[in-house]
Order: structure tokens, then C-alpha cells, then sequence
């Protein structure tokens, strides 16, 4: 495979279902092995069949401050990032941030630069956009997505809360200046 065989394009409306169950599977795969009881199981699995039901999905893509891009290798899509702008960022931040909300790649697909790839394309996007700077949020047990952020210039600047169905757990944030 060479870098040149993937395209990154903004998503449509009319790919709502693919974009639902990709979300839905890459979660799965990617966090619920890090459950550690029965009660965030539950809370896991209530939170799957909302976040990434195509009803939730179509209306975040209806949003003109939300954008979806998918990675696609051979017309398949094999990864997206989810981009916030502006009200519809997580936290309140000045109009000069971007916020990256989820970026996934198909585990298939991870440990040969594409994750890379997608971070500094969406690094192109936010300078052409003009904002100054990116930022996300991840979860404090995802310690494999914590140090890509980190190899890739993100700097930790505190914690967040994140209402996830039933508890309330913490995410680290990070920023990057473009």
C-alpha cells in the first residue's frame, strides 16, 4: 500500500448508515475491552445504540458546524474524523480552535502511518481554515490514543468531565498549535 491509494473526502448525508455502523464497530473494538464491571458495560452498551444510531448520526451531519471526513482505500472506508467548529465543540473554546471529536481507523489499517496521515491532513484543513489551534479530547484509560497525541505534538493542558450515560468519567484534553 502506498499513501497515494487513500483519499480523505467530506461526507454526505447519503453515507449516514456506513458512518453509523463504522462508528459503531471501530467503539466497540477500540474501548470495550477497558470496561472493567457490569454497571459500565450497561452504560457502555446503552451509550453505543444512541451515539452512533444513524437517527443521532444524521442529525450531527445536518449540523453546519460538524464535519465528517472519511479515509477510504479502495472506495472502502477504512477510518473517519469527526471535526467540531465553532458552539459545536465540546467545550467552550475561542472561534480560533478546532476540536477533532473522534478520529478512527480500522485496526487493519492502524500501525503503518495512517493515523499520522489523517492527523496532519486535518493539521492542513484547520491552517486553511484559519484556526490557530486543534484540539481533543480522550478518554484517561486510552493510554495507546494518549501517547500517539503525545508523539504527534499535543500537549496536555487538564481534564475534563464526560457525562457517559449513567457516571460521569474523565477525559484529558490536549492542544496542539497549528
Amino acid at each position: 500500500m502506498r499513501i497515494d491509494e487513500f483519499e480523505i473526502k467530506l461526507l454526505e448525508q447519503s453515507e449516514v448508515i456506513t458512518l453509523a455502523k463504522f462508528g459503531h464497530d471501530i467503539f466497540k473494538i477500540t474501548y470495550e475491552h477497558m470496561l472493567r464491571n457490569e454497571f459500565e458495560r450497561l452504560n457502555f452498551r446503552t451509550y453505543l445504540k444512541n451515539a452512533f444510531s444513524v437517527e443521532q448520526i444524521n442529525k450531527e451531519l445536518c449540523n453546519s458546524n460538524v464535519e465528517f471526513y472519511g479515509l477510504f482505500y479502495k472506495k472502502q472506508m477504512i477510518g473517519y474524523v469527526k471535526l467540531n467548529y465553532l458552539e459545536a465543540q465540546s467545550i467552550k473554546k475561542p472561534n480560533n480552535y478546532l476540536e477533532i471529536e473522534r478520529i478512527y481507523l480500522d485496526s487493519d489499517f492502524q500501525r503503518i502511518g495512517l493515523g499520522k496521515f489523517m492527523l496532519d491532513w486535518v493539521f492542513e484543513l484547520g491552517r486553511k481554515k484559519n484556526h490557530e489551534f486543534l484540539w481533543l479530547r480522550t478518554w484517561e484509560r486510552n493510554k495507546a490514543a494518549i501517547l500517539f497525541y503525545k508523539k504527534h505534538g499535543f500537549i496536555y493542558v487538564g481534564k475534563a468531565s464526560y457525562k457517559f450515560e449513567e457516571s460521569d468519567d474523565v477525559d484529558y484534553v490536549f492542544e496542539k498549535k497549528l
